[in-house]
């Protein structure tokens, strides 16, 4: 059995929800998945349940033939789980625009946590 695009938008909002309600804190994070091709831009992780949950922001180049490309923005998220040392991937989402707001409101959270404008307010 595998997991469909509804399950993945059930999940991802219901940790868009954990994060509005204050259940859920995300850090930034080291945790690199992306394919040689790809340049990650931003990364944050929350964990959860002896899961720990990564949304990125990455760029990649999309070419338009051999010598002409421009840099595409993508965001993804991935689930690890760890093995004792070891971390694994053990998830990762389909490719949607749910994502792209979860990252926002991960990113949001991350900067509030980090009193981000103390010193402004």
């Amino acid at each position: 059995m595998l997991y469909s695009t509804r399950d993945w938008q059930t999940a991802i909002s219901k940790l868009i929800q954990m994060t509005v309600n204050g259940e859920l804190k995300w850090r930034n994070s080291d945790i690199n998945n992306a394919s040689p091709d790809e340049v990650i831009e931003n990364a944050l992780q929350a964990e959860q349940k002896e899961k720990i949950y990564v949304v990125s922001q990455s760029k990649y180049k999309y070419y338009y033939d051999e010598d002409n490309f421009s840099w595409k923005r993508a965001y993804n998220l991935s689930v690890y789980q760890n093995n004792f040392s070891d971390l694994s991937q053990i998830a990762q989402a389909p490719s949607m625009n749910l994502i792209e707001s979860l990252f926002d409101i991960a990113q949001n959270s991350c900067a509030y946590s980090n009193n981000a404008l103390s010193d402004l307010l």
